[in-house]
């Protein structure tokens, strides 16, 4: 299905999904379409579960420049907070932290990730959902995980008649994403089993879908729009270049797809335009018009 511009009748959901295994899976994945939800079907309500929190993702020499400016600034109310944080960081090998000591770290490690999806929710207009889920350090879904993901769907599933959840595919080469795709798995055919619309995404771990099924175009400004979402999670950029990775995805996509809705024959490649994201149809409880 090519998802054409403007989103119309084959777009009939009130309620869209994201499952984000780690703060900035969201745009990196579905950030031009966010974007076009924005634009195109303002009344659609947007919700990104952000499922882990990530933290491990903050260096300590990022989180260092961070509470540097943040002292620099002179924010009264965080005043002792980055105190704190910056005496931890000083501490010498020879002085291991204590358990209290390291979650003070992992909470400020935490509070600039979520910053940070905030920011990304400013350009891409969603709400976001911080689940801080037990996946993160059991890498294994848990009770509780399993508990607070129900919790959270059962609120959202109330705020429209045709919802849609994307969620990362099963065989994504990242364990955090396959185990947030599994429990996203278990939880519907447990509890909602009719009640989404379920598609998957690509991330950079995942190899081009067998079934590429679903095809959003992105005008320059979507485009524009997912790049910017996706530099606002500066803690991760400055590690690795996401920004040059979605528009690496995107243009592939747009080209190779152009070619197979053509047959591979070059005199009807279908013109897609110069970027795309591709999903894939998990069920099909829509009927599209």
């Amino acid at each position: 299905m090519l998802i054409e511009q403007p989103l119309g009748k084959q777009f009939p959901y009130d309620v869209v999904i994201v499952v984000s295994p780690h703060p900035d899976d969201s745009c990196i994945a579905v950030g031009g379409l966010l974007y076009r939800l924005a634009h195109e079907r303002p009344s659609c309500k947007v919700h990104v579960l952000v499922m882990t929190s990530g933290y491990r993702g903050v260096t300590d020499q990022y989180l260092k420049r961070y509470l540097d400016a943040r002292a620099e600034a002179s924010i009264a109310s965080e005043g002792e907070e980055v105190r704190r944080g910056l005496q931890l960081l000083s501490r010498k090998p020879s002085e291991p932290l204590n358990p209290q000591e390291r979650q003070q770290l992992v909470d400020l490690k935490t509070k600039i990730r979520e910053e940070e999806v905030a920011e990304e929710s400013r350009v891409l207009s969603f709400t976001p959902h911080y689940l801080r889920l037990n996946i993160y350090e059991e890498h294994a879904i848990t009770e509780q995980d399993q508990a607070r993901f129900i919790q959270v769907l059962d609120v959202l599933h109330t705020q429209g008649q045709n919802r849609l959840l994307i969620h990362p595919g099963l065989y994504d080469a990242h364990q955090t994403h396959r185990l947030c795709s599994q429990l996203t798995r278990d939880v519907l055919d447990l509890r909602y089993p009719k009640l989404y619309e379920r598609w998957t995404y690509e991330s950079p771990w995942t190899q081009f879908h067998v079934r590429s099924d679903i095809i959003v175009p992105l005008s320059e400004s979507a485009f524009s729009a997912k790049v910017l979402a996706t530099n606002a999670h500066r803690s991760q950029t400055e590690r690795t270049p996401y920004g040059n990775l979605v528009e690496g995805i995107a243009v592939r996509n747009a080209a190779v797809m152009s070619e197979i809705l053509g047959s591979f024959n070059v005199n009807q490649a279908y013109q897609l335009g110069r970027y795309a994201e591709l999903l894939a149809r998990q069920n099909d409880r829509v009927v599209y018009v």
